[in-house]
């Protein structure tokens, strides 16, 4: 294989490696609010400038109804990364809207059909999250205490799936997290305290674990979960007086057990979401009524610790949903009171530091509690960009935008599955490269994120035969981004 400088080339190789970080660096983030109003909803925009300031880029509307008030962990809006798209509840109408995100300049196009019936009653809360893989929504519905689960089309639209919805396992659903590795969805249920668990089936269907929903004897009630990029540690907070957190770890079969319950009374007032830092090693907690965040560290066994000077404050407002870009350096709040959204730059341990309060442009507590930034939180093996052949459906390459982590699989009876860790470029504002050059292999990948298309080989090199397994997704046939049944 030819080494990818060769000489003629050698005196543009400083050239493109100038050209690799600086496209890099270039890459736009952007937060997206879902204002909750009434009677008409929607969501604003803003872009990411490389300190963590905002600067608000429009506001979209989503054709449904906020409710203004309601219960304060719901996630009301989610990034669906596989496919760029965003989602938002709208509590009063009962509905869930789409919106196609343009990565290049952060508008939103609604999808088609948008809103789509939630399935049940919404009202007081509707949380959402989506399946890794970009397949499934699901949404959570306070009021009548079940959760609807929708297949995405190719498009983004929202179809029930059969058996939807499903009882949620207790009382009042406020916040839920899907595990990253697709298996599991976890459920806060304020009126039982407790956590409920649910196994996620091929189909999207939802099966309870064993022995849920599990309590969570931290004081208060539990409003907000997280889990951590392996799957295997869960963190539920308390609405209470006080930072007050339950660790667990979560079983093969998704039952929980009680790893540690964290209690301090003195440490800030009324907890209510949560959210993980994208490598695990803090957990950050919105504390409303004194307008600070407290921050955790994570031990390696998942237990927790509050760092020195926590809790900070400087969010400006009365903090409820919280947020942190893909690499883990911006913190952002959504601020119900002045309807504000907050960045903060998060140090090497953890500690923040106040950037500034945007306006979304809303009126005071008009109703903002939630919001989502693109690209969304990774985790080192959560795979947010999909390659499926559109001849051969059954080949797939999954792989991480930010670390390089990937999967190929060759699907049927005498398929396989091949992993590694490569290097990401970006081209340009849209394209996103992967490349893996190993003795035994050769992997590329180019996915251009605004048309939602790209190309793929991954070339196996044995000791007398060589291999080449290529993909191209024009998104016309098959955009599942699974091995058919």
């Amino acid at each position: 294989m030819r080494p990818p400088c060769t000489r003629s080339l050698l005196l543009l190789c400083p050239f493109l490696l100038f050209f690799f970080v600086v496209s890099s660096a270039s890459a736009q983030n952007f937060v997206y609010t879902d204002n909750n109003t009434f009677p008409t909803n929607s969501v604003t925009a803003f872009s990411v400038a490389a300190n963590g300031a905002l600067t608000n880029i429009g506001t979209f509307l989503t054709g449904g109804s906020g409710n203004v008030l309601g219960q304060g962990a719901p996630n009301r809006a989610r990034i669906c990364a596989a496919r760029n798209r965003l989602y938002v509840s709208n509590d009063w109408s009962g509905d869930v809207s789409g919106f196609e995100i343009n990565p290049m300049t952060g508008a939103l196009s609604l999808i088609p059909g948008s809103p789509f019936s939630a399935g049940g009653v919404g009202v007081s809360g509707m949380s959402l999250d989506c399946t890794p893989n970009g397949q499934f929504l699901i949404a959570a519905n306070a009021a009548s205490n079940n959760i609807a689960v929708f297949g995405i089309d190719a498009i983004g639209a929202l179809t029930p799936i059969p058996g939807s919805p499903f009882p949620a396992g207790g009382s009042k659903p406020d916040s839920v997290r899907v595990s990253p590795n697709g298996r599991f969805l976890s459920v806060a249920l304020v009126d039982n305290d407790a956590v409920a668990m649910f196994g996620i089936g091929l189909n999207g269907a939802l099966t309870q674990a064993p022995g849920s929903p599990f309590a969570s004897p931290a004081n208060g009630a539990v409003s907000a979960v997280d889990i951590n990029c392996a799957g295997n540690l869960l963190y539920a907070v308390q609405a209470s007086d006080g930072a007050n957190v339950d660790a667990f770890s979560i079983g093969s079969n998704g039952a929980l057990t009680l790893v540690q319950t964290f209690n301090n009374s003195a440490a800030d007032d009324n907890s209510n979401v949560c959210v993980l830092s994208p490598n695990d090693q803090f957990l950050f907690v919105s504390s409303r009524l004194s307008n600070s965040v407290n921050v955790f560290s994570v031990a390696p066994n998942g237990t927790l610790s509050l760092i020195p000077d926590s809790p900070f404050g400087g969010t400006g407002g009365e903090p409820f949903g919280l947020a942190t870009d893909a690499g883990g350096t911006i913190l952002f709040t959504a601020n119900f009171d002045n309807s504000t959204v907050t960045s903060f730059s998060i140090a090497g341990n953890g500690a923040l530091s106040p950037v500034g309060a945007f306006s979304t442009g809303q009126r005071d507590f008009s109703g903002l509690l939630s919001l989502a930034v693109f690209p969304g939180k990774g985790c080192s093996k959560a795979f947010d960009i999909c390659l499926q052949d559109d001849s051969t459906p059954g080949l797939l390459l999954r792989f991480n935008s930010v670390t390089g982590d990937y999967l190929f699989t060759k699907c049927g009876p005498k398929g396989f599955a091949l992993s590694g860790k490569g290097s990401v470029s970006r081209m340009t504002v849209c394209t996103i490269d992967l490349r893996d050059s190993r003795m035994d292999r050769f992997v590329t990948a180019s996915f251009n994120q605004c048309q939602r298309s790209g190309t793929a080989s991954l070339q196996i090199n044995g000791t007398f035969t060589t291999t080449t397994y290529p993909i191209t997704d024009r998104k016309t046939v098959d955009d599942s981004c699974a091995c058919s049944p």
